[in-house]
């Protein structure tokens, strides 16, 4: 079990002590003592392997040095036992080979024979051929996971990724706090409980369409040592996904098998508020504290709170001065040492996923605040990946052809989704015009 499957493990088995104690009205006994015993014991176990395979990653990284390259790993890391191939290469050898062996399992074995890497034979022989295409073993696929999550603003914030491998999820969510009230000497003291309700993390399909030439592809084919084919697919699927990712989870409505966005729970929470008409300093700070008050009022307690936002809004606050030219917002313009803007000691979630053409002038943006502690992903283990010489795909002006222009696409399906535990830690700024003139 790898250690993302640990953590959701550990996170389920929490909210399940949780529960038990929420839903006492005195002191855990019997039935309820022995179930909370056994998931503090749970946990504990989950613990000490977390902290091994931390162990045996710190180990790796210290007795690493580089040694030259081979097929489909530009840069191997030679440890003391063993030789591994940089983050997600072997990923893109396997994608690479499946289709140069145009689909054909034994072809693409043959291919990572013949270049004499051990490291593709054992992710092709792990990997499992299904329907038109192959499902890459859950250990390689977590690389091209973990690659992609830096290129993504979303998904780096999130810490509470739980498993969908049986296709859906239940996970609860905090409706409203339970109530304290005084008493008079003698009299019962008030009974309530904090309100729950549960929704579902489904497993929703993102698919990530790539062409690579046919004439690339003989050519690293026979020569073991080129590796262009797979660094070309790897970034080309990564910038796909990530890009595609992000958008559904600020923007996405739900709808048409698409995850919810935080935008949308902002919606629904009530936290669209619209920002002043006109733009001055004075304004902007108003309307940040629109949002941090939305937050305060709901209770949020702000663990791990972040802005999302267009680039053109945190470069117009970036270069913001007052009457003297100093810096209104200094840390929006330079980078922490984390390598993140700020903004009200905030950190800031730049992206273009945020448009900047919204509103009836088309000249609009707007800015998130969102507490992400409160924000739960979910994925399957594995990746799909499937090839064609032969298929059609819109390059978003027109439909082109595989055949025609002696292509071979590349496919990769993984499935995702996005809920929060309290919407309201969501809020949005519409109508947000800074530093339209400037774009």
């Amino acid at each position: 079990m790898n250690k993302n499957s640990l953590l959701a493990k550990r996170g389920e088995l929490l909210d399940e002590a949780e529960k038990l104690i929420d839903g006492a009205t005195k002191a855990l006994e019997g039935d309820q003592l022995k179930r909370f015993d056994a998931i503090k014991a749970e946990v504990g176990q989950i613990d000490a392997q977390i902290k091994q395979i931390d162990d045996m990653d710190a180990l790796k990284s210290s007795s690493a040095t580089l040694v030259s390259p081979g097929i489909g790993a530009p840069g191997i890391l030679r440890g003391a036992e063993d030789v591994q191939p940089e983050k997600g290469h072997v990923f893109a050898a396997v994608v690479r080979s499946f289709a140069c062996a145009k689909g054909n399992m034994d072809a693409a074995l043959k291919i990572a024979k013949d270049a004499e890497d051990v490291h593709l034979q054992k992710a092709l022989m792990a990997s499992e051929p299904v329907a038109g295409g192959l499902l890459v073993t859950p250990e390689v696929a977590d690389d091209f996971i973990d690659l992609n999550r830096p290129m993504e603003v979303v998904s780096p914030m999130v810490d509470d990724v739980r498993p969908l491998d049986a296709g859906a999820l239940s996970i609860r969510r905090g409706t409203s706090d339970a109530i304290a009230a005084f008493k008079g000497e003698g009299q019962p003291a008030a009974v309530s409980t904090p309100g729950t309700g549960s929704v579902s993390l489904v497993a929703r399909e993102l698919s990530a369409i790539v062409p690579i030439s046919n004439r690339l592809l003989q050519f690293t084919q026979r020569n073991s040592r080129a590796n262009r084919a797979d660094q070309m697919a790897l970034n080309s699927l990564l910038r796909a996904t990530a890009l595609r990712k992000d958008l559904a989870y600020i923007r996405g409505d739900g709808s048409n098998n698409t995850p919810r966005g935080l935008r949308s729970f902002a919606e629904e929470a009530g936290n669209l508020v619209a920002a002043a008409g006109s733009v001055s300093v004075v304004n902007i700070d108003n309307d940040q504290s629109k949002l941090l008050t939305r937050l305060a009022n709901a209770n949020i307690q702000m663990l791990k709170p972040g802005w999302i936002m267009a680039p053109r809004t945190r470069i117009y606050l970036g270069s913001l001065r007052d009457g003297n030219g100093n810096r209104v917002y200094p840390e929006c313009y330079q980078k922490q040492a984390d390598g993140r803007h700020y903004w009200g000691g905030y950190p800031i979630l730049e992206t273009t996923q945020v448009p900047i053409n919204l509103g009836g002038g088309g000249n609009e943006s707007e800015i998130g605040l969102i507490d992400f502690a409160e924000v739960v992903h979910g994925d399957i283990e594995g990746v799909m990946v499937g090839m064609s010489t032969e298929a059609t795909y819109w390059d978003g002006q027109a439909w082109q052809s595989a055949f025609q222009n002696s292509e071979t696409l590349i496919k990769v399906d993984m499935a995702v989704d996005q809920q929060m535990k309290h919407i309201e830690a969501s809020a949005w700024l519409t109508g947000v015009t800074w530093g339209a003139g400037a774009s």
